[in-house]
C-alpha cells in the first residue's frame, strides 16, 4: 500500500486536456462570455488601430500639424504601457480582473467622448494631448488583462487559437470602421477652409495631399458604436475564472497528497551511528541526519 502511495506521488501532474481545432471552435463560439468579449475586445482594438490611421486626417482638417497628430498617437501608446503595469499590479493584488476591466471600460468611453469632441475644435491642442494620455491609460492599459480574461473564460480551449479569434475580430471591425469613414465624411465647412493643413503638399507632387473633410458624422458613429460595445460588456459579461480555479484545485490536491504521504510514511527511525535511517519502503531508504 505504501509503495502505491509513493508511486502516485512521484508521478508528474496530469497534462491539461487539449481540444482539437473543430472542438475548440464549437466550444468557444457557444460560450456566451467569449462571444461578448469577441465583439467588445475586437472593437476596442480596432478603434485604437483606426485612431492611429485616421488621426492625421482628422486633425489636419481643423488646422493641426502632422507632428501634433504623431505626438498624440505616440502618447496613447506610451501611456498605455504605463497603464498596463498599473492595472496588472492592481489585478494581481486584488484578484478582481473582471471589475478592473469594467472600470477601465467606463474610463475609456468618457475619454473617447471628450477626445471626439475636442478633435472637431481648432486651438485646443493641449486638451487633446491630455485626452490622449488618459485614453491610452484606460483603453490600451487594460488590453493584457482583457486577453487574460478571454483565456480564463474559455479554458481549457487552446489559448493561442482563442487569442487569434480576438485579433480576427479586431481586423474585421477595423475594416468596417475604416471603410465607414469614406461614406460619412462630409465636405469641410467654410469656417475651417482657411486654417486646414491637409492640402499642404507633402511629397512635392501636385495633388499629393490629404483631403480635408468634416468628420463630425464619422466620429459620432464611432462613439455610438463603442458605447454599444461597452454596454454589452459591462452589463452582460459574466464568467468564472476557469483556469485560475483549476490551478487552485490542482494545488490543493497536491497539498492533500503531500500530507497523506507524510502520514503514510511515518515510521520508527532506525539508529545508524551518527545518522538515522527512515525506511519508507522495502526498496527505498531516506538517510537523514
Amino acid at each position: 500500500m505504501e509503495n502505491n502511495s509513493e508511486i502516485n506521488l512521484l508521478e508528474p501532474p496530469a497534462v491539461p486536456f487539449q481540444m482539437d481545432y473543430i472542438h475548440t471552435l464549437k466550444e468557444v463560439f457557444t460560450n456566451k462570455a467569449f462571444v461578448i468579449i469577441f465583439f467588445f475586445l475586437g472593437g476596442a482594438m480596432s478603434f485604437i488601430s483606426c485612431l492611429a490611421t485616421k488621426m492625421e486626417q482628422i486633425m489636419c482638417s481643423v488646422g493641426y500639424s502632422d507632428e501634433l497628430a504623431g505626438l498624440c498617437c505616440s502618447l496613447v501608446i506610451l501611456s498605455g504601457a504605463f497603464g498596463t503595469v498599473m492595472f496588472g499590479i492592481a489585478s494581481e493584488k486584488t484578484g478582481k480582473i473582471v471589475e478592473i476591466t469594467k472600470l477601465c471600460c467606463f474610463g475609456s468611453i468618457i475619454c473617447i467622448l471628450i477626445l471626439s469632441y475636442l478633435l472637431l475644435m481648432p486651438g485646443v491642442a493641449e486638451y487633446i494631448i491630455g485626452a490622449c494620455l488618459l485614453l491610452g491609460i484606460f483603453a490600451l492599459g487594460v488590453f493584457p488583462l482583457a486577453l487574460e480574461l478571454t483565456v480564463e473564460a474559455t479554458f481549457p480551449a487552446d489559448q493561442a487559437t482563442v487569442t487569434c479569434f480576438i485579433f480576427l475580430s479586431s481586423a474585421i471591425q477595423g475594416v468596417i470602421l475604416m471603410v465607414t469613414e469614406n461614406w460619412l465624411g462630409n465636405p469641410l465647412p467654410d469656417k475651417f477652409k482657411e486654417i486646414e493643413t491637409c492640402s499642404i503638399n507633402h511629397g512635392g507632387e501636385e495633388g499629393n495631399f490629404l483631403e480635408p473633410k468634416d468628420y463630425t458624422p464619422y466620429l459620432l458613429f464611432v462613439v455610438v458604436y463603442l458605447i454599444l460595445l461597452v454596454i454589452l460588456y459591462m452589463f452582460f459579461f459574466k464568467t468564472e475564472l476557469r483556469r485560475t480555479n483549476a490551478n487552485i484545485r490542482e494545488r490543493n490536491l497536491q497539498l492533500i497528497r503531500m500530507g497523506s504521504d507524510l502520514d503514510l510514511h511515518e515510521e520508527n527511525l532506525i539508529p545508524g551511528g551518527l545518522t538515522f535511517i527512515r525506511a519508507t519502503s522495502p526498496r527505498k531508504r531516506l538517510i537523514t541526519c
